[in-house]
């Protein structure tokens, strides 16, 4: 029920008066100058309008003042809506980059990396390489600990995973694909969790293969929910840089059978425990592309 003063307190010509005279001063005042926070001050201003009072008006007119004021507030949106698009630096809009970096090791940055630990700590260095270049890297000896970062990718958008890498020594004479052999010189994996049934959570390695053919691809030997593809193998050459590129969507599809919108996690380890041998690797700067 409406009280006699909540619709007889002011007339609703003249408090549109004064709303639509304070719309247009500020549009006159502000349209041309200060513009670079618009939208923030839209915000502001709306909350000057809840407050405002009409110098004539004796009593406040509650309703008229809701109405007028989500007038308002629409009028506000469209406004700062038009400014921007008049004017990029304006927009609100998020800016979908071409490339999302995941790792700058060449700029020397670890941010975002953390660490975690299965048998012993692999030492991972930001370093010069031979052609001066700050890369990472890895020297295991009988450890298995491996870097990762939490980071949201929509492959939708930049489906491929850019990196370069290069190794010391393969380990040869393993068998990759058992447990007393499951040990990699250089690897760099991607993740798909799953946030309530953590055994749907996917994990695909791109491996660099001591002992398997180039693309060969398998079940990881502790879990199913790992799988390997060998991006280089026993045939690629050691001791040189080489640039990689994977469409990580494509092969969730054909690996998993999957099709997945986004990853969660991008991962780097290199592990000798289960041989108990040693190895070193470098790796490169990492990023997400839209081709």
């Amino acid at each position: 029920m409406f009280s006699r003063r909540l619709l007889l307190s002011v007339h609703p010509l003249h408090r549109s008066i004064c709303f639509l005279f304070k719309i247009f001063t500020y549009i006159q005042t502000h349209s041309l100058g200060a513009r670079a926070s618009c939208p923030r001050q839209a915000v502001v201003w709306v909350l000057f309008l809840m407050r405002a009072r009409c110098p004539h008006s004796q009593v406040q007119g509650t309703l008229f003042i809701n109405i007028w004021t989500l007038v308002s507030l629409i009028f506000t949106v469209f406004s700062a809506k038009l400014y921007a698009a008049t004017d990029p630096s304006l927009s609100t809009d998020v800016v979908i980059e071409k490339n999302v970096p995941v790792a700058q090791f060449a700029s020397g940055k670890m941010a975002g990396w953390e660490e975690k630990e299965f048998s012993a700590y692999t030492i991972y260095q930001l370093k010069p390489g031979a052609n001066g270049v700050t890369a990472l890297n890895a020297a295991s000896q009988a450890s298995a600990s491996g870097l990762f970062k939490t980071i949201h990718i929509d492959l939708n958008k930049t489906p491929y995973i850019n990196w370069a890498w290069k190794i010391e020594q393969p380990l040869k004479g393993l068998n990759e694909r058992s447990k007393q052999g499951d040990d990699y010189a250089a690897r760099i994996y991607v993740v798909k969790k799953h946030a309530l049934l953590f055994w749907k959570t996917r994990a695909l390695n791109y491996v660099w293969s001591s002992n398997q053919m180039r693309f060969s691809q398998w079940d990881n030997a502790y879990t199913s929910q790992a799988k390997m593809l060998a991006v280089q193998g026993k045939h690629s050459p050691v001791g040189q840089w080489l640039r990689e590129k994977r469409n990580v969507k494509q092969d969730f599809k054909k690996i998993f059978g999957e099709d997945i919108n986004e990853i969660d996690v991008v991962a780097i380890m290199t592990d000798t425990d289960n041989s108990g041998r040693s190895a070193s690797a470098w790796y490169g700067d990492i990023y997400f592309s839209a081709e």
